[in-house]
């Protein structure tokens, strides 16, 4: 797999809170970052309202289930959430909700 270098350009007033967090980020995280961003971009871009109701069905049955989440949106490290399918399964709906 060969790397690709692509340059662009910003604006120093219109981009300033772009520049800002590229500063903060090691060099190394840089491309990481921005691929990141671009390809939850995409996402958002085809997202459709059906997506969303499809989304808050599968963690409302998720919930139903028992499912149970942290009240402040982390994962508990010591507790049945790890391996319980159904907290993961809504987890992962909740996390695809950042996402929008």
């Amino acid at each position: 797999m060969a790397k690709v270098t692509v340059a662009f350009s910003l604006d120093d007033e219109v981009d300033a809170d772009i520049l800002h967090e590229l500063a903060e980020l090691p060099k190394r995280k840089r491309s990481a970052a921005f691929r990141a961003a671009w390809r939850a971009n995409q996402a958002a871009a085809n997202l459709t309202l059906g997506d969303v109701m499809n989304e808050l069905g599968e963690i409302r049955r998720a919930l139903r289930n028992g499912a149970v989440i942290q009240h402040n949106g982390e994962r508990a490290a010591d507790t049945q959430q790890e391996t319980d399918p159904l907290a993961q399964t809504a987890l992962a709906a909740i996390d695809g909700l950042g996402e929008l």
